[in-house]
């Protein structure tokens, strides 16, 4: 009987401290609902942009992947999927086919050179700061350092070569690539070269274009034969000469059968049939 009436006031007392609870929590339920359903939208709104974002980002590997190795179509590209890795890939990729233009033409005409690892450096640099991959970084800086170069920029090149080796994920031979140039950058020879390279900017393009007129082309020979050489002694015959072997007083052939032939024939036919024998 204790037992009973004790958990009669002990469930007494647990409905009053939930009474208590629900009085208290009454003023801010609105809050926590409010915040309850803020998550849930969050969460929805985080599914949908993820979905998105991989459906974009899918869709910008395809278009780099088929796409064309000029630097305006992959300039494009990574305008038009700047949010996703493949964007920045596209923009590294740009920067990689301005390089490729510039060392063409570095020894052929220097002002086309400098424009396009201008052009390069600009696509690099859109890179930096953006992507995390390490990969994508350390080919980002290493052709940098190239276009740096070119421009004869030797500080700023050395600077992106030695960025590199503090990269973490990249291969050894890349690094050890890029910390061989930059020593080589450091070194005597390498500030002589660059020196001379810097002066020698505006030099003469090693392949200069052609001066003067096209010699004309020659005309063509005469293809005409010469007379064929008459025969000496030989006169041509002023009438068609009979054919051999039809000599005068030759016989012909006639049609007409003999005469004797056709009087035999006419008797034979008027003959009477001669008479049976008698029994």
């Amino acid at each position: 009987m204790k037992s009973e009436q004790q958990n009669i006031q002990e469930s007494n007392l647990l409905a009053d401290q939930i009474e208590n609870f629900l009085i208290k929590t009454k003023k801010v339920l609105p809050q926590i609902i409010s915040v309850v359903v803020l998550a849930l939208l969050s969460l929805l709104g985080y599914g949908i942009y993820q979905s998105v974002r991989n459906g974009q980002s899918a869709e910008g590997w395809t278009a780099l992947y088929f796409s064309d190795t000029d630097a305006s179509d992959l300039e494009s590209i990574a305008d038009d999927f700047a949010s996703t890795p493949a964007g920045l890939w596209a923009r590294q990729a740009a920067g990689d086919a301005h390089l490729a233009k510039a060392l063409e033409s570095v020894f052929t005409n220097r002002d086309v050179a400098d424009q396009h690892y201008k052009n390069a450096v600009a696509e690099y640099e859109k890179v930096i700061g953006k992507g995390s991959d390490p990969l994508l970084l350390a080919r980002t800086h290493f052709g940098l350092a190239q276009a740096n170069e070119g421009l004869a920029n030797r500080d700023d090149a050395i600077a992106h070569y030695r960025k590199i080796s503090g990269l973490t994920g990249v291969d050894d031979a890349f690094q050890a690539e890029a910390t061989k140039r930059a020593d080589w950058l450091e070194s005597k020879d390498g500030e002589t070269f660059i020196t001379w390279f810097k002066e020698n900017r505006q030099a003469t393009p090693a392949i200069a274009p052609p001066t003067g007129e096209l010699p004309a082309i020659p005309s063509q020979p005469t293809l005409d034969l010469p007379p064929l050489p008459s025969t000496p002694g030989v006169t041509p015959p002023s009438e068609p000469v009979a054919p051999t072997g039809a000599a005068e007083g030759t016989p012909t052939e006639s049609t007409t059968p003999p005469e004797g032939a056709k009087t035999e024939e006419t008797s034979t036919n008027d003959a009477a049939p001669p008479k049976p024998d008698a029994p």
